[in-house]
């Protein structure tokens, strides 16, 4: 979730695919540099918004650890309660419950494919709401809508995913 890490991604993609398609080199880097033109704007624009969070506001609890390279990217702290493995117990360690506590975190930011069941049981106890659903893992297949969210959105490619998990994000941490 770090549009920059997918620039580069998308300029390395368009270096290799032209040294193995030298006839196609130019069609690969013009669409490489049209694609991220908008991930730059996404993070240019994520920037200046994180920036404006208070100190006691840039604290995120997530149901994966994917969300560190977001986190990263604009100075934020996290916690997931899942590790890189996918894996979350069914209770969250001492340490965790601390932090959560001592950083007044009310909220779990959900990734889609998270075990709903096991998120909900976990956060009960620690007074979290875990309704905020993010697309972190993974992507939506096409045409694929959710409920309580607009039928208009997109969340089946990594620009209009991550644009939404940016404005969900920062829309509840700036309520802090």
């Amino acid at each position: 979730m770090n549009p920059l890490l997918w620039a580069k991604a998308a300029q390395e993609a368009a270096t290799v695919l032209g040294e193995a398609f030298p006839p196609a080199a130019n069609y690969f880097g013009d669409n490489s540099h049209e694609y991220r033109i908008p991930l730059k704007r996404l993070h240019e624009d994520t920037a200046q918004r994180t920036g404006t969070i208070p100190p006691h506001a840039r604290f995120l609890l997530s149901s994966h650890d994917t969300m560190a390279y977001f986190a990263a990217a604009y100075h934020l702290e996290i916690r997931s309660m899942a590790s890189a493995a996918g894996e979350a117990s069914a209770k969250p360690s001492e340490d965790l419950a601390s932090w959560i506590s001592s950083h007044n975190i009310r909220l779990l930011f959900r990734e889609q494919l998270a075990d709903l069941q096991t998120i909900r049981q976990i956060a009960r106890p620690l007074l979290l709401s875990s309704d905020p659903q993010i697309f972190t893992l993974s992507l939506a297949s096409p045409g694929t809508r959710f409920a309580g969210m607009s039928s208009e959105l997109e969340v089946d490619r990594f620009l209009p995913a991550c644009s939404y998990n940016v404005d969900t994000i920062l829309a509840r941490l700036e309520l802090r």
